[in-house]
């Protein structure tokens, strides 16, 4: 029996095993290399963990504070427009696929908004690209008469070459060619002298090129085109095209030198070609002429914003703070209204302390609750718009008996009818966060000669309900004035004249929000229609409205 057993133990093709042998070596060697695939793929994965976990660290400690300064910003975004969607790659297994779907909620789109940006802050604040690229916001304040420096609490704050890059890019497109040679010079500083990256190193050689061409300077034009053709002599399968295209644009540019002209493209495609004016009536011209200006108001909306004063000394002497005459108004007969006169022809006013912290608190909550991008509206028609950049969201009076009474405080310290109207529309501006040259009324033809404004937003009131450490000025360019948001205050101004007509000089402009907590307000539009016993409509079309 046990003989039997011991016989047919082993009663197998032993060249099948002399095969599985050999397989069996095959299969350790797969499942090693898998084994140091996965390894490797862990380590990246573990060293880019800890590195985002060390910039998420900074931000949960204090996100309010990490939010409040544009590089964090932009370098949240860059994470979660790039790195994120590497680790999304990294964890390719089924396990993971719920995560999976979690990352990457920032489209690369968002990042190059991200680098536009904070060009939009450089261009407005005309602030030191260096100190930014380090980290520093670095500004020269008008109003205060001194630079300032708001620093970084840590290294984490600089900037890359590849960040410098990419905004310097973005900065050449927009055509601000100054500032985008300072970016492409930041670059360079950060580059490794010794990386073989050339194909990068020509083609930020290349953007030099083109950014001093477009100043005019043909000589360092050159001088970078060669740069960037020399560069490329080490480079293997660049294709003849490349090389030909490369050649072509030096000897054009070598063949204009002498050519002062300078072709600099518009950025603004609403100015028109002059050709046709001879052939175009009075109030045509009178349009393309206003359409002209634009770039020349937003010019001095930027003034505005840093501080400049460009208020005429004549006009300010006439404007005085006074307590407003409470006497007949009941609602508010025993309260003490501070009023600041920012400009007496048309009416522009602050009033101080108007509202209280508690109810300031429940008109943010109450928002925060729906906040999503803001909208601008033309003809009833919604759209998001490059023109503004902040989160908004809608209040009515019946939403919360704080926001009813400061409706009627609203009704009884303008003297207008209060019933109907408009929602809150509260808007909370982040860093960068803007609202560019607008006019609140809804129906905008400029020069019609129409008076379109008859049913129109007869007045505007902004609730500052927030405190701005920089930035978030809201400026007028046609009037020169420029109102500081002050926690608490309020501005109001009418949009029409007395005949109902439009008043042009209203055009304002609120101006990026450049560090600190965001900017919150809270604006009410006051409709022309129902005012009659308030507001009479009359005959002179020039007749301004006032308080």
């Amino acid at each position: 029996m046990c003989m039997n057993i011991y016989t047919y133990s082993f009663n197998i093709n032993f060249t099948k095993l002399e095969l599985t042998i050999i397989e069996e070596s095959q299969w350790i060697q797969t499942v090693e290399k898998y084994i140091t695939d996965e390894e490797h793929r862990l380590s990246q994965l573990k060293s880019t963990i800890v590195g985002l976990k060390q910039y998420n660290e900074l931000a949960v400690n204090d996100s309010d504070a990490y939010l409040s300064h544009p590089i964090n910003i932009y370098l949240l975004i860059k994470r979660l427009a790039t790195e994120w969607p590497k680790v999304d790659k990294l964890l390719d297994q089924p396990t993971h696929n719920k995560l999976r779907l979690r990352v990457n909620p920032i489209e690369n789109n968002d990042f190059t908004e991200a680098a536009k940006g904070l060009q939009n802050l450089v261009n407005t604040y005309q602030l030191d690209i260096q100190a930014l690229a380090n980290g520093s916001v670095q500004f020269w304040s008008e109003s205060e008469d001194r630079e300032i420096t708001i620093q970084p609490s840590d290294d984490t704050h600089r900037l890359t070459a590849a960040d410098c890059y990419l905004i310097g890019k973005q900065t050449l497109i927009e055509d601000y060619y100054e500032s985008a040679i300072q970016w492409f010079n930041e670059t360079i500083k950060r580059s490794d002298n010794s990386t073989s990256d050339m194909l990068f190193k020509s083609e930020l050689a290349k953007h030099m090129a083109l950014a001093y061409y477009r100043l005019g300077d043909h000589n360092q034009s050159v001088h970078y085109m060669n740069k960037s053709e020399n560069l490329l002599l080490d480079v293997d399968n660049l294709s003849d095209t490349e090389f030909m295209f490369r050649q072509l644009f030096v000897d054009f540019m070598i063949q204009n030198k002498t050519n002062n002209k300078v072709v600099v493209k518009t950025n603004n495609n609403l100015l028109n070609n002059t050709s046709n004016q001879l052939s175009k009536t009075p109030q045509q011209q009178t349009s393309d002429n206003f359409y002209k200006n634009v770039t020349k108001f937003y010019n001095i909306s930027q003034q505005l914003c840093r501080g400049v004063k460009r208020l005429n000394r004549s006009v300010e002497s006439r404007l005085k703070c006074r307590y407003l005459d409470t006497t007949n108004r009941p609602l508010l007969r025993l309260t003490r209204v501070k009023v600041e006169q920012l400009l007496d022809k048309p009416d522009i006013v602050v009033f101080h302390d108007i509202i209280s912290d508690r109810e300031m608190d429940v008109l943010k909550q109450l928002a925060s609750r729906q906040m999503s991008r803001t909208m601008t509206f033309t003809e009833s028609k919604g759209r998001v718009s490059r023109g503004r950049l902040a989160d908004g969201s809608w209040l009515e009076d019946m939403d919360h008996e704080v926001v009813e009474r400061f409706s009627r405080r609203i009704g009884a310290l303008t003297g207008l009818n209060m019933n109907i109207t408009e929602l809150y529309n509260v808007i909370k501006y982040r860093i960068g966060g803007y609202y560019t040259n607008h006019y609140d009324v809804t129906v905008y033809r400029p020069f019609s000669g129409e008076q379109c404004g008859r049913n129109d937003r007869i007045a505007t009131w902004i609730t500052y309900l927030s405190d701005v450490q920089s930035g978030g000025a809201t400026v007028f360019p046609l009037l020169d004035v420029r109102v500081e948001p002050s926690k608490g205050s309020a501005v109001f101004w009418f949009n029409l004249k007395s005949s109902g007509l439009v008043d042009y000089n209203m055009m304002h402009f609120g101006c990026p929000v450049l560090a600190g907590p965001p900017k919150w307000i809270a604006t009410k539009w006051i409709p022309f229609r129902f005012q009659q016993l308030h507001k009479p409509c009359l005959l002179d079309k020039h007749l301004l409205n006032y308080l």
